[in-house]
Order: C-alpha cells, then sequence, then structure tokens
C-alpha cells in the first residue's frame, strides 16, 4: 500500500475516533436528560478524561516499542535484522512522528549506529573511488 494510501487511511481511522467520542458525549447527554449548563458540565468531565487516555496509549506503544527492540536484541543481535528493522520505522511516518514527540532510546542508539555504518561505507566506496583514479 502506497504511503498516501496510508495516510489517508489513518486520518479516517482518526476521524472516525472522534466521531465515535463525539457520539459517547450525546449518549450522555440523552442518557442523564440533563439541563443546558449542567449538560455541558457533564461532557466536559468526560472530555477531560480524554489526556489520560492519550497518556496510557503513549504509554503502551512506549513499552511495544522497548519490548520489539529488547526482543530484536535477544533474538538476532546487531544483525542485519535489527538495521531491516530500524529502516521499517524510520520508513514509516507514524513511526517517526511517535518517535519524535515522545522519544525512543534504543532506537536513537541503533538508529544512530546504522547511520555511523552508512557513513563509514561511503567513505570507504569514495576511498576506493579514488585509489581506482589513482
Amino acid at each position: 500500500m502506497r504511503t498516501s494510501t496510508k495516510r489517508k487511511r489513518q486520518r479516517n481511522l482518526e476521524k472516525l475516533d472522534v466521531i465515535k467520542t463525539l457520539e459517547s458525549y450525546e449518549q450522555i447527554s440523552k442518557a442523564e436528560h440533563l439541563e443546558a449548563e449542567a449538560e455541558f458540565e457533564r461532557v466536559r468531565e468526560e472530555f477531560k478524561k480524554e489526556p489520560a487516555k492519550l497518556e496510557q496509549q503513549i504509554e503502551n506503544t512506549t513499552k511495544a516499542l522497548d519490548n520489539a527492540f529488547d526482543f530484536m536484541e535477544e533474538a538476532f543481535g546487531q544483525s542485519q535484522e535489527m538495521v531491516v528493522f530500524v529502516t521499517e520505522l524510520n520508513v514509516n511516518y507514524y513511526s517517526v512522528w511517535f518517535i519524535k514527540e515522545n522519544g525512543c532510546d534504543k532506537y536513537y542508539q541503533y538508529n544512530k549506529g546504522l547511520l555511523f555504518d552508512e557513513q563509514q561505507a561511503e567513505i570507504m566506496a569514495e576511498m576506493d573511488e579514488l585509489e581506482r583514479k589513482f
């Protein structure tokens, strides 16, 4: 699936989540038969719960990412599989966004190593090319 298609699909899912949340507020309003001001305060109470839910999702995702790195280290060490894993994280818009916003020490560690290896390979290729010229 192309990246733009994936992004559109993700935005649509996000819109559905927003709609679902707003509909839950509407259901609360209908079920509790409150006056306008009390209804507003009740919906505000529910809305205030959203940051805690988001923090929990961030925590769960961070743990899952850490667990993925732990697994990769345990199963493969610093092999090509780790390079592929980090590369896949790098080409995924949402992975990069999440890591940029929330950090991940192991990602930074392995990504830095990957960049160093790439730079070293480029330097070696340049040296080989210069040797061939002279």
